[in-house]
């Protein structure tokens, strides 16, 4: 857990990376949280990669995110 201040919610996001990187979506998330920026190939990567990128939205739409804790929210 982290400790630092304004990092209370890091356990929340760092378990969502690991079950991001476990299910094989890191390249796909990267590419759709670019999707809207200057980054040359990032829209051909997506529309090629459709399937993949629906399948991961649907995933990331239905992750179980945990409830805050007595400690996350101090």
């Amino acid at each position: 857990m982290c400790k630092a201040p304004g990092f209370r919610q890091c356990h929340f996001e760092s378990a969502f990376f690991a079950a991001l990187q476990q299910k094989g979506y890191v390249e796909t998330f990267v590419y759709w949280a670019c999707q809207r920026g200057p980054v040359p190939g990032v829209r051909d990567w997506i529309k090629t990669n459709d399937g993949r990128v629906r399948e991961f939205r649907q995933w990331a739409a239905q992750y179980p995110w945990p409830a805050p804790t007595a400690s996350a929210r101090s």
